[in-house]
């Protein structure tokens, strides 16, 4: 929570310096409140920019910009991060994938390892086991 707190007064502290504008600043930090909130549903960038009434190329520039990645990348690494801990808590691999808004387990698991370097079985297994040891 304080990272958090710390980037959202970065990202408005760029925002004085760079964009007089802040309302639209505020509706680049609304989307992404908007998909921290409802990752696991089937979001698409149209869903995610109709809230901020922007262009997409518009919005794109501007999310990427305060952040440092796209939407598309931010929305897979907070899928990603909510998924480790539902492996962690013995969830199955599709029901983790269902629960965290990949819509094929293919997909997700290519997602996974190309982030982590392990496949989410693996993850579990390597991740559960250090938990027990200590």
């Amino acid at each position: 929570m304080g990272s958090e707190l710390f980037y959202n007064q970065e990202v408005q502290r760029l925002d004085r310096k760079l964009y007089p504008r802040k309302e639209i600043i505020n509706r680049v930090i609304g989307s992404k409140q908007f998909m921290d909130q409802n990752f696991h549903t089937k979001l698409d960038l149209d869903s995610v920019v109709g809230k901020t009434f922007l262009s997409k190329f518009h919005y794109i520039r501007l999310f990427k910009s305060c952040y440092g990645i796209t939407p598309h990348q931010y929305l897979i690494s907070v899928r990603l991060k909510n998924a480790k801990e539902l492996l962690l808590k013995d969830v199955s691999v599709s029901d983790v994938c269902e629960g965290v808004g990949f819509e094929s387990p293919s997909s997700f698991a290519g997602l996974f390892k190309k982030f982590t370097g392990l496949s989410p079985s693996s993850f579990r297994s390597k991740y559960k086991k250090a938990i027990l040891e200590k």
